[in-house]
């Protein structure tokens, strides 16, 4: 007995592709699941480091600089902006208390700063803005880039810094 084939305007047949649809176009979704391609943009807790180098006119000689820096993204991937927001920077002699700034999703791109630096050593009392710009890595979720310290007197401090989210 040969096959059945339902005539072709029966209506199990399947719908019929509508011819003023354009075929090439596309719908990307910017977010993923992790591990899954790219566009993973995921709000949370981020810790790490920063390390630096000042070359200045107070130590008189090259000066290493080191310490902790964590902030917390707010947002929804779908907002395409992620805000900094809880954050702080924190070494032996210094402090600061807030960080500002975005993680641009669609660019990957990280900006942020801080104005209300403290250094607490009583031998060089003095006051920092920090300035971090980086990338972020949707597969580790993760971000890197370049930092910068500066003091009242114009001394800069430029190094990196490195954070991921916290499980």
């Amino acid at each position: 007995m040969p096959p059945v084939h339902p005539p072709p305007d029966d209506e199990d047949g399947g719908p019929k592709p509508d011819p003023g649809l354009d075929p090439t176009a596309e719908f990307p979704w910017t977010q993923t699941l992790p591990g899954v391609g790219t566009g993973t943009c995921r709000s949370g807790r981020y810790a790490g480091a920063f390390d630096c180098i000042m070359f200045g006119e107070i130590t008189g000689w090259p000066l290493s600089i080191a310490g902790e820096v964590a902030f917390t993204l707010t947002g929804s991937a779908e907002q395409q902006i992620l805000k900094v927001e809880e954050g702080s920077l924190a070494g032996p002699f210094f402090s600061a208390e807030t960080i500002s700034g975005q993680l641009d999703c669609t660019k990957d791109e990280f900006d942020a700063y801080s104005t209300d630096g403290v250094v607490a050593n009583p031998i060089f009392p003095d006051t920092f803005s920090s300035f971090l710009t980086g990338k972020s890595d949707d597969q580790s979720l993760s971000i890197e880039g370049a930092f910068t310290m500066l003091n009242e007197e114009g001394e800069q401090c430029e190094g990196t810094f490195s954070v991921s989210i916290a499980p």
